[in-house]
């Protein structure tokens, strides 16, 4: 999978991904919207790109960085890689283990 990540710092509307397919074509796979509750609205999604030169052209597009920056009706939009998170080793750390 291709994966970027596209962020907010307000709700995503679907006018986002228009404007994006209007830039880049059609080059979205799927749409992963954050998991919220009812009352709010997402602020990220990760997007999955039909090829691993549409996710460089969307991310690389401001330079080689990784991240570019987007004005989509009047909304300063970001998009970079996306990366996996795995849980860190620190995480369990310092945590007593069960004594037998």
């Amino acid at each position: 999978m291709y994966n970027l990540i596209i962020c907010l710092w307000f709700s995503i509307t679907r006018d986002i991904w228009v404007d994006m397919i209007r830039m880049f074509g059609d080059f979205i796979e799927t749409i992963f919207m954050q998991p919220v509750e009812a009352d709010n609205q997402p602020l990220f999604a990760r997007i999955v790109a039909r090829s691993p030169s549409m996710v460089s052209a969307v991310v690389d597009r401001d330079g080689s960085d990784g991240k570019s920056k987007y004005y989509i009706n009047g909304k300063h939009v970001w998009a970079r890689k996306y990366v996996k998170r795995t849980p860190s080793k620190d995480a369990n750390e310092g945590a007593e283990s069960p004594q037998p």
